[in-house]
């Protein structure tokens, strides 16, 4: 499986140029989770066995030699400052220089997937779990961790006004100021997923274990304790 990306060019109609990358442009690796793209407009390759990042020219492989937990990289997202994070089955790691350096371990980063790990404001983002909801940020002396809410979560995703959403179990959870959560029954079953459509109007969707992508919707929500 080759990694194959589109570009369009601006016109009356869309037109769309595509190009495969193999292992002889240096991703040797093509069993591919996610890509995502930094701000210096690198483009980062999460895949089973590695990380590369792509310089319009070649791929660079970011191993457990460069500091990654593991190998097998599962999560991958961009903060707005800039800084790369990703999550691995043994662990979160962010990027600092052309190094990884792994978030403090703890049972509640035993694992994270993708859809699980979003970027948040300037150099932090949100971490979903089995065992939480946790925010991590990069600070001079290392990363930061901070349990927000205690309990199994499915899938974490973050509004462009920086409205966080969450499934909690059978219910959908927002983040509220100084550390409240919000609330909502789901009449559907557990929530697995949370993701944001491109749409004209930007809704916010969730995936649930019976049900196609469902729309969410900011009512009939209830104020609970933060855990």
């Amino acid at each position: 499986m080759a990694l194959l990306l589109a570009c369009s060019a601006l016109s009356h109609a869309a037109h769309y140029s595509f190009k495969h990358y193999l292992q002889d442009s240096g991703l040797t690796n093509l069993a591919v989770n996610t890509i995502n793209q930094d701000r210096d407009g690198f483009l980062w390759v999460a895949t089973d066995n590695g990380l590369f990042r792509y310089n319009g020219r070649r791929f660079r492989r970011f191993g457990r030699e460069e500091g990654l937990p593991q190998d097998d990289v599962t999560a991958l997202t961009v903060s707005a400052g800039g800084t790369v994070w990703i999550g691995t089955p043994s662990g979160v790691a962010y990027l600092r220089g052309l190094r990884f350096h792994a978030v403090p371990s703890s049972t509640v980063l035993d694992s994270v997937s993708q859809g699980r790990l979003v970027a948040a404001e300037e150099n932090a983002a949100y971490a979903s779990t089995g065992h939480g909801l946790v925010k991590l940020t990069k600070e001079n002396s290392g990363a930061s961790v901070r349990q927000i809410y205690s309990g199994e979560t499915y899938g974490v995703a973050v509004e462009s006004g920086g409205t966080v959403w969450f499934g909690c179990g059978r219910d959908l959870c927002r983040l509220e100021g100084q550390g409240g959560v919000r609330r909502g029954f789901s009449p559907w079953t557990s929530l697995r997923s949370m993701g944001e459509r491109l749409e004209r109007s930007a809704r916010l969707f969730m995936g649930t274990e019976r049900k196609s992508p469902v729309p969410i919707a900011a009512r009939r929500l209830q104020v609970c304790g933060a855990g």
